[in-house]
């Protein structure tokens, strides 16, 4: 990865922080109302190296989420598709939440660069997608806590046909 794209991998890492069907994971965990909205981190791992991403993961990235503030952070993993593909998910209370630095920034504080320099080569791609729930087209069912299992589903809506 060249610079330009260490920071988007350190913009998009560091934001951890959302699918209408994930928001229930969300609400079970932290017991609280809806998010207003969600963030999918999707995180693309080097042949080899997912033992060292889920270390650093579990030593540095989720304790420093939890330490900046964050209300909840979920990791997942591909099960059944391509592999080596991590999903962080969390919820962003506004879009005035990305002005400032992410919860991950935070509690990192002066570690953040080297953390993030140190995880950049064990990834091939790190992209974000915000996703806000719509209530009047959707159905969710009671849940008492989180699922052992999410499938996700994307719809591209195609402006010109």
């Amino acid at each position: 990865m060249n610079l330009s794209k260490t920071k988007a991998a350190v913009l998009s890492l560091s934001l951890l922080l959302a699918v209408p069907g994930l928001s229930g994971i969300v609400l079970a965990q932290e017991g609280a109302s809806r998010p207003a909205m969600l963030v999918v981190t999707e995180v693309k791992i080097k042949p080899g190296m997912e033992q060292q991403f889920e270390e650093m993961v579990k030593t540095k990235i989720t304790p420093a989420a939890k330490k900046g503030g964050a209300k909840n952070f979920s990791m997942w993993k591909t099960s059944f598709g391509p592999g080596m593909t991590y999903y962080a998910v969390g919820s962003l209370p506004s879009f005035a939440a990305l002005d400032g630095p992410s919860p991950v920034a935070k509690g990192l504080g002066d570690e953040a660069p080297k953390v993030f320099e140190k995880m950049t080569p064990m990834m091939t791609n790190v992209s974000s997608v915000i996703y806000q729930e719509k209530p009047k087209l959707s159905h969710t069912g009671k849940m008492t806590g989180p699922p052992n299992v999410a499938v996700l589903i994307g719809i591209t809506i195609d402006p010109d046909k």
